[in-house]
Order: C-alpha cells, then structure tokens, then sequence
C-alpha cells in the first residue's frame, strides 16, 4: 500500500491506494465491489468500494487502485493488503465537480451495504 494524495479522505472516503505497475493485468477500469485483507487481521476479509482507474475527474494520467474499506477506522498505512474483486458496479465516470463525485459515492456506498448485507445471509 502506498501513501496517496490524501483526496479519499478530505472527500469522507479514505483509501488504501495501490500503485499499479503496468507490467501486470488488472481487472477494467471501474468501480468494484470487493473484500479486502489486511496484514495483521488474517481470515478476516473487509467489504470494501474498489476502484481502478486514472481518477479522470482529478485530472491524473497515473493508474491506481483504491479500496475504501467499510466502517474500518484503523491506520492502514504500511499494512500490506489483498483485495478480492467480487462484482463490477460501473465504469469510472469524469464527474463536473467534487460533489457530484461525493453524490455518486454515497450511493454506491448504500447499495454495497446492500450487497454485503444479503451475502451474509
């Protein structure tokens, strides 16, 4: 994991951020319902928000992965972390303002608590 700009946090969303080599495959652009492991609380998988992309409303070139990790408070830096994709929720979107950003979050926030909550079931 490495340290980003900080951005999911002052937008009420921090992440754990992956620098992606392109040397490897990763799965398509986009957001991503998933799990997360974290070095230190193995067996335990976190429901987490994934995306993958070059964060177009922010204007970067560079691609990341980012994983928002449900209801987890803890420091996460220089934790070593696996992710697991389970579903695709969309394609990353170039949002007008940081708002509309923050908007489309929070739903997909409410429909992953859907999700995870019916696949404790």
């Amino acid at each position: 994991m490495v340290r980003g700009a900080g951005r999911g946090k002052k937008l009420g969303f921090p992440t754990a951020n992956i620098d992606v080599c392109e040397d490897f495959i990763t799965p398509k652009d986009g957001v991503y319902l998933g799990t997360v492991e974290i070095n230190g609380n193995e067996n335990k998988l976190f429901p987490a928000i994934i995306n993958i992309g070059d964060k177009p409303t922010f204007k970067e070139s560079k691609k990341w992965i980012e994983a928002f990790i449900i209801n987890f408070k803890d420091d996460m830096y220089k934790r070593k972390i696996r992710i697991n994709f389970l579903e695709r929720l969309r394609n990353e979107i170039t949002f007008k303002s940081k708002d509309k950003l923050i908007s489309q979050m929070k739903m997909d926030l409410e429909y992953a608590k859907k999700y995870f909550k019916m696949k404790s079931c």
